[in-house]
């Protein structure tokens, strides 16, 4: 399941689905925004959103974060080719995997970022890239990651 939610009804949409992805991978999108300030993450607890929904999923079902730095506007357009990299967060290496083969089927480059605290940095880049789409008057600024080996496809 991929969840593209914003950070206000996080939760509230997990206990709605809670028991049908148990045993599954949950791709969490969400980005904990403050609602009020969009600029700006929600600092309460300083974790990110699948840090939050792994712990209240349990560990019956694995959640992953992809996707938090690509407009929607971007990703509501299957047609349209996107020029950026998906960092895949997660604490279990076999879902990021299966994450990353997701991420790589609809045509992008999906990064192994590494376990889900790593999450929050990720998260954290999102502000800046409304940022940057706002000074710059864009709707599509996104993350490109260099000088890593080039996989084979």
């Amino acid at each position: 399941m991929v969840l593209t939610v914003p950070a206000p009804a996080h939760l509230t949409t997990l206990k709605e689905v809670r028991e049908a992805l148990r045993g599954k991978l949950v791709i969490d999108a969400t980005v904990s925004l403050d609602p009020d300030a969009p600029g700006r993450l929600l600092s309460e607890n300083h974790r990110s959103a699948i840090e939050e929904a792994q712990e209240f999923l349990g560990p019956g079902t694995n959640v992953v974060a992809a996707f938090q730095n690509i407009s929607y506007r971007l990703l509501r357009e299957p047609s349209k080719q996107i020029d950026c990299d998906v960092l895949v967060c997660g604490d279990d290496p076999r879902a990021r995997r299966l994450a990353m083969a997701l991420v790589e089927k609809i045509g992008l480059r999906a990064l192994d970022a590494g376990p889900a605290h790593y999450a929050r940095t990720v998260e954290a880049l999102t502000p800046l890239l409304l940022e940057l789409n706002r000074r710059y008057k864009a709707n599509e600024a996104v993350i490109r990651i260099t000088g890593l080996p080039e996989k084979e496809r």
